[in-house]
């Protein structure tokens, strides 16, 4: 699919899919609040905890994890 066939695509369900507003509108109320991509503020997570990092392409989120909580943590790309 060309970029422009995807703009137009999206564009066309802006205007005419409430679900998709809805949606999108979810996704940028949940940016804003956690920050871009997946926060990593969660209450529970300590020493003992076991964390799953599914997609870890760069160890980026991994790493955060692991400076913040000291968990243990399992990547798979």
């Amino acid at each position: 699919m060309t970029a422009l066939k995807r703009s137009l695509t999206k564009r066309w369900k802006i205007l005419t899919d409430r679900d998709f507003r809805n949606f999108r509108k979810l996704v940028r109320k949940f940016n804003s609040e956690q920050g871009r991509g997946t926060p990593i503020r969660f209450s529970g997570v300590n020493l003992q905890s076991v964390v799953f990092d599914l997609g870890g392409y760069e160890g980026e989120w991994t790493a955060q994890m692991r400076d913040k909580y000291d968990c243990h943590v399992h990547v798979f790309e």
